[in-house]
């Protein structure tokens, strides 16, 4: 199974015994996972800093991951 979210122990995302695989609605490549992550980050870096900083405490314990660099 190619899905970021699939583990040895089953789906890190769901809470699933049993991985429902190329039906499951949540699945994504781990390339598809880190290019959402990053446009997610994207979008955080261009909200205002007071927003950011509520964001960061709320969500990042304080401190706002910064995009990945992609090749």
């Amino acid at each position: 199974m190619n899905c970021f979210a699939y583990t040895k122990k089953g789906c890190s995302a769901l809470t699933v015994k049993n991985c429902p695989g190329d039906k499951c609605r949540f699945r994504k490549t781990p390339e598809q996972a880190a290019a959402d992550r990053n446009r997610s980050l994207a979008r955080l870096a261009t909200l205002s800093e007071t927003m950011q900083i509520n964001i960061a405490v709320t969500y990042y314990n304080g401190k706002l991951p910064k995009p990945e660099v992609t090749k």
